[in-house]
This record gives structure tokens, C-alpha cells and sequence, in this order.
């Protein structure tokens, strides 16, 4: 079970033939991110410092795919990698530090707060890479 964000699957809320619908709860969002990644590509490399509420914690939904998450925490250099199968629900704490790496084509959707601008965005964002 991880340890440095919190993982949790999405409830089932129906199914029948024609699929699944799944329900969730996140901060309340009037913008959302919709993010296509390609199999054996890495994206995130980053992490924030809480102060944009929305990243504190950064939820991910993971909808659709199958991916590898590592993490290591800034101040305690705790490291974790663990396989995140859809759907699930990611939240990230402030100071860890993350990669998704895509097992398979995914989609994600961010929750934002208001609309994001790249100022916003790198006033919370740090890009150390990995150790």
C-alpha cells in the first residue's frame, strides 16, 4: 500500500453490457485537465509546494490504462514505485515528487480550482529530476 499518496479505486457504482460507471469525490473544480499519454512515455518529473490549494494534495484520476508511479518525498528522500491500474483515484501531497510512467495508453483528468496559467503553475512547480 503507498505510503507517500494516497491511492484509491473508484466505486462501482453500475454495470451491465454496455460498461461500467464509476463514482468520485474531489475538491470542488469548475476546470479539469484531460491528458492523453501514449504507452512508454513519462510525464509529471515534478512536484509542488502546496501552495496553489488544488495541489494540495494534487489529485489524479486515472481513467482509462495502466501506469507506474514513482515517488520520492523532497525532505525525507523516501522512495516508492508502485503499477496503478484504472480506474483510481491519486492524491499527491506537497514535497513528493513524481513520475507516471504509461504501461499502456492512459487517460487522466486533473482537477484545477480556476483556470491554469503557466505563472500559476511554476509559482508551485519544481522540476529537480531524478536522483
Amino acid at each position: 500500500m503507498a505510503t507517500l499518496c494516497k491511492i484509491q479505486k473508484m466505486d462501482l457504482t453500475a454495470r451491465d453490457e454496455r460498461g461500467a460507471t464509476y463514482s468520485f469525490a474531489t475538491k470542488p473544480s469548475s476546470d479539469y485537465l484531460l491528458i492523453n499519454r501514449n504507452k512508454g512515455s513519462t510525464s509529471g518529473c515534478h512536484y509542488h509546494l502546496g501552495k496553489w490549494k488544488v495541489k494540495n494534495p494534487e489529485t489524479i484520476l486515472l481513467i482509462s490504462g495502466k501506469i507506474k508511479l514513482y515517488m520520492r518525498h523532497m525532505e525525507t528522500d523516501e522512495e516508492e514505485t508502485m503499477d496503478i491500474e484504472a480506474p483510481a483515484k491519486i492524491e499527491m501531497p506537497p514535497m513528493v515528487y513524481h513520475e507516471v510512467h504509461a504501461l499502456t495508453d492512459i487517460i487522466m483528468i486533473e482537477p484545477a480550482d480556476e483556470k491554469l496559467t503557466p505563472e500559476k503553475y511554476n509559482e508551485d512547480t519544481r522540476w529537480p529530476g531524478r536522483k
